[in-house]
């Protein structure tokens, strides 16, 4: 028998974690003052937090079950960007993987998201980076 983390990790090498009613989570903690970072945080808690953890660190609960780690957004440990070596990706970068996923991975497509969902979350991602100006 299959064990609540192996079953999430089958749904996100299928792209299906973000719409696998047990994986998504109702938000928690005090809405933050910003709406587009509130908004972008519910997307994360109920689509990312499984495997990138609710902090950022890349240690959600499916994440020991996955042959590739989840990036740890709080060291930003960014791995695609158009930029220079070392610099960080450019939201488009970020929108990319977004939307298409990591084939080399289990970062499933968000593309069924909405546009304006997808730079929310990105915009929330980005809070987790002290790069990026983020409050982590």
């Amino acid at each position: 028998m299959l064990g609540l983390a192996s079953v999430l990790s089958l749904f996100g090498l299928f792209g299906l974690v973000g719409t696998f009613a047990g994986c998504r989570r109702p938000p928690q903690g005090k809405p933050l003052a910003d709406p587009r970072l509130e908004h972008g945080r519910q997307i994360y808690l109920a689509d990312c937090e499984p495997c990138h953890g609710p902090g950022g660190h890349g240690d959600g609960v499916v994440a020991k079950s996955q042959p590739v780690p989840p990036r740890d957004f709080v060291s930003c440990g960014f791995k695609y960007s158009s930029g220079p070596p070392g610099s960080l990706p450019s939201d488009d970068d970020l929108f990319h993987t977004v939307t298409f996923g990591v084939a080399t991975s289990t970062m499933p497509s968000f593309a069924t998201l909405p546009e304006s969902d997808r730079r929310a979350v990105i915009a929330y991602v980005k809070t987790f980076c002290a790069r990026f100006g983020g409050t982590s």
